[in-house]
């Protein structure tokens, strides 16, 4: 008797002679797009640290992917309006100032937060002006970043209460003027200002140089009058994003908070890298995460503690309105430490 094969076998030759065709088909499928979150960040070489392991594909993701952007203080101010990054770096003090205009925005994590006692940071001349003290910049012109910069809001508190001096912006002791960062130092140095708030690359190369004196210095201040390292920035996101795709943003902080700690552990790979696209000397960068600050990204309570006080104080001396609890724009995931 002749066997027979199955009347199924036919079908199951078929679909196994199939399996690999269709295998081929799926992989030649493109991949599915990942979203997109976009971070604007303080344009200096020190945030280009922080993040250039996300930059250079140190730090993925199976979710996101992080489109990353330098921008100057007052350019954040603006971004911040025009909604046109999904998340920013902009001073913590902001946060007032954004729910005037009626943004809804969420603390997401701590972008800046300096070292106890901070080198260079606070109110620079040029050597040989005869200026040497705050009594001698009184009435004179002095250079900032941003009017309205938490940063500055930090020195003018440190001057008013190491000095007893007037920072109020109109009628005090000071005339403030703003000079975009880059123009600061060309500015001091040819006399069309008198003082400078110099930024961070920039109070490093005075520090090297002896055409610079530091008049006044913010942080050594810093323990007596804030009682704890200063907050100057936070990061922030736009409360219906957040809240719409919250996986997103829970990514992205763990990819900065990634960044920040691969920077600490490589810290020569990271600043040369930064160093020849920067066309900076990495000694800056080292000397930078050494003694001026940290991007923890991480919040503490003693963050909290230390952004109210500083709110208190800003409220004195009027850079702000009133005194916030900033527990109430702290996003709920973010990384608490």
């Amino acid at each position: 008797m002749r066997a027979t094969l199955p009347r199924a076998l036919p079908a199951l030759l078929i679909t196994s002679l199939a399996l690999p065709a269709l295998l081929i088909a799926a992989l030649a499928l493109p991949a599915q797009a990942k979203d997109r979150v976009s971070f604007s960040y303080n344009f200096d070489p020190s945030h280009d640290a922080a993040v250039w392991p996300i930059a250079a594909g140190r730090i993925t993701s199976d979710l996101i992917d992080v489109d990353l952007k330098a921008i100057t203080i007052p350019a954040a101010a603006q971004a911040m309006t025009t909604k046109q990054y999904d998340t920013i770096e902009n001073g913590v003090l902001s946060l007032e100032d954004a729910e005037d205009r009626g943004l809804k925005m969420t603390m997401l994590g701590i972008e800046l937060r300096y070292k106890p006692t901070p080198v260079g940071f606070g109110i620079w001349a040029k050597s040989g002006s005869g200026i040497k003290t705050v009594e001698d910049l009184k009435g004179k012109k002095i250079a900032v970043g941003g009017l309205k910069s938490t940063v500055f809001t930090m020195i003018r508190i440190a001057m008013q209460k190491q000095y007893g001096v007037n920072v109020a912006l109109n009628g005090g002791d000071f005339n403030f003027v703003e000079v975009p960062g880059p123009g600061m130092l060309p500015a001091l140095l040819t006399g069309r200002v008198d003082g400078a708030a110099l930024s961070h690359i920039q109070s490093y190369d005075a520090r090297q140089s002896s055409d610079y004196v530091e008049v006044v210095d913010s942080g050594a201040a810093q323990p007596t009058v804030f009682g704890a390292p200063v907050i100057t920035s936070v990061i922030m996101g736009y409360t219906e994003r957040v809240e719409a795709h919250p996986e997103n943003y829970r990514e992205l902080l763990r990819m900065l908070k990634a960044s920040s700690d691969y920077v600490t552990a490589h810290p020569d790979e990271v600043f040369d890298a930064v160093g020849r696209a920067d066309k900076i000397n990495p000694a800056f960068l080292h000397d930078w995460f050494a003694h001026y600050s940290d991007i923890p990204i991480v919040v503490t309570d003693t963050d909290i503690t230390t952004i109210n006080r500083e709110w208190v104080l800003a409220t004195e001396i009027g850079a702000t309105k009133q005194a916030q609890d900033v527990r109430k724009w702290l996003w709920k995931d973010a990384i608490r430490q």
